[in-house]
């Protein structure tokens, strides 16, 4: 997890990606790979302050709790860290060294 900290995140630059909202969830076409992710609204919700620059854990961490309610903050933690780690392996994000 620590690597995960210690490093800044923004939307992969190397691909496009096609944004479609549906009613309560959305879809990013990956156009490098050809891959449809299909993201629930929290998902796309870090994905979207993704989209507009790059932030470190701890400031989509706060971003995050400002906006959604978690049981506690090892609980919202583990949610950014997953997220973080599926989004790098499905190439939606990259890591910027800090």
């Amino acid at each position: 997890m620590r690597e995960l900290v210690s490093c800044k995140w923004r939307i992969s630059k190397e691909f496009n990606l096609r944004i479609r909202n549906l009613t309560d969830q959305h879809v990013i076409y990956h156009c490098g790979s050809g891959d449809t992710h299909l993201l629930d609204f929290t998902g796309f919700f870090v994905f979207k302050q993704l989209n507009v620059d790059a932030y470190s854990f701890e400031q989509l961490l706060q971003k995050l709790t400002n906006e959604f309610e978690f049981e506690s903050s090892d609980e919202s933690k583990d949610y950014l860290s997953s997220l973080l780690t599926e989004f790098e392996k499905l190439a939606l994000v990259e890591r910027l060294d800090t």
